[in-house]
């Protein structure tokens, strides 16, 4: 009996997935595990990972509130929800 591959759902493309899918990926991009995230077309989500790392931001978003950090990366998360979303 042949099995299938597990079948893949989310991250949510919308502006809350995306900001979930961003701060689970902090200090998690492993080159091999970026490399598959790319793949499977996230990586403009690695993109701002990096940058939000390399500019040292991750340390003010975790100093704020949730609601806080989610309204500082909101203008960041609309522009990722259209490029995800575009063919």
């Amino acid at each position: 009996m042949r099995r299938n591959g597990p079948s893949r759902r989310g991250p949510r493309r919308d502006e809350l997935g995306i900001f979930g899918t961003l701060i689970s990926r902090f200090g998690n991009l492993t080159p091999r595990f970026e490399e598959t995230l790319r793949l499977l077309g996230e990586g403009p989500v690695a993109d701002l990972v990096h940058e939000l790392e390399d500019g040292r931001e991750v340390e003010r978003l975790a100093a704020m509130e949730v609601d806080e950090a989610l309204g500082y990366l909101w203008p960041r998360l609309q522009e990722l929800t259209r490029v995800l979303a575009a063919p």
